[in-house]
């Protein structure tokens, strides 16, 4: 059921990737995890599409199931790597490793909604003339990603922003009523960001950076013990289910 995948299951583990970042290590490496996990993503997106289109794009495939196939190869899965490496004598690397997996994903993830939305726009196009359709979903294709990225990360930010101020105004006296604020917050910015058709996985992980960065030092010692434990039980759970049920 892949709608209670991406209900149920995802949201845990991607906000926890966002709260499980080590701040310091992350943003002081985050140009070159930029730089791999954006630019290397769409470099290496380009090389697969174009390879596929013309070994197979022709007989085979038409161009958007190239490009589709493209963003999913280019999704390079980083955790084989990082149960490799140790976090303690290379923490670096290991920084550098993690942030551009996620990044890959994210970047992958918005490529794959901007091919989507890009041909669904452009079928009432394809039935005109072809050249002049295929201008305007090259065109379509690279506003629209740009659009889910940009629109993704503002989402993310707001919404973990909104949380800390939400912490630092509410007298919240209990340990569990700020795991309240902080999951509720969090979880509606995925839903609005799912509904709006942006990338609630990149929000969602954005949102988690800056709910570390800023909410946990808004909360009580005992309340940022049982966020995070809280929620790296659910991403447990939730890793194990997948698991279990992927295969």
């Amino acid at each position: 059921n892949a709608a209670g995948f991406f209900t149920y299951l995802l949201p845990p583990v991607i906000f926890y990737c966002g709260l499980s970042v080590e701040k310091s290590r992350f943003f002081m490496a985050l140009p070159s995890i930029l730089t791999f996990g954006v630019f290397g993503t769409l470099a290496s997106f380009a090389i697969i599409s174009i390879f596929l289109y013309v070994a197979l794009g022709f007989a085979l495939f038409k161009l958007e199931d190239c490009l589709a196939m493209g963003a999913i190869f280019a999704a390079t899965d980083s955790v084989a790597t990082l149960q490799v490496l140790d976090r303690d004598s290379t923490p670096g690397l290991f920084s550098l490793v993690f942030g551009e997996g996620v990044v890959n994903d994210a970047v992958s993830v918005v490529l794959l909604g901007a091919i989507a939305s890009t041909a669904k726009g452009t079928e009432a196009a394809a039935a005109g003339d072809d050249e002049s359709s295929s201008a305007f979903a090259g065109g379509s294709f690279v506003l629209t990603f740009i659009y889910l990225l940009l629109t993704s990360l503002v989402l993310g930010t707001a919404a973990g922003l909104g949380i800390a101020s939400a912490l630092k105004r509410l007298a919240l006296n209990d340990a569990h009523q700020e795991l309240a604020v902080i999951t509720l917050l969090s979880y509606l910015s995925y839903l609005l960001a799912d509904v709006t058709g942006l990338s609630g996985i990149l929000s969602l992980f954005v949102c988690g950076v800056v709910v570390s960065h800023y909410a946990l030092h808004n909360v009580s010692d005992e309340g940022r013990q049982v966020t995070m434990t809280a929620f790296r039980t659910a991403s447990y759970l939730a890793e194990g289910i997948i698991f279990i049920y992927v295969g």
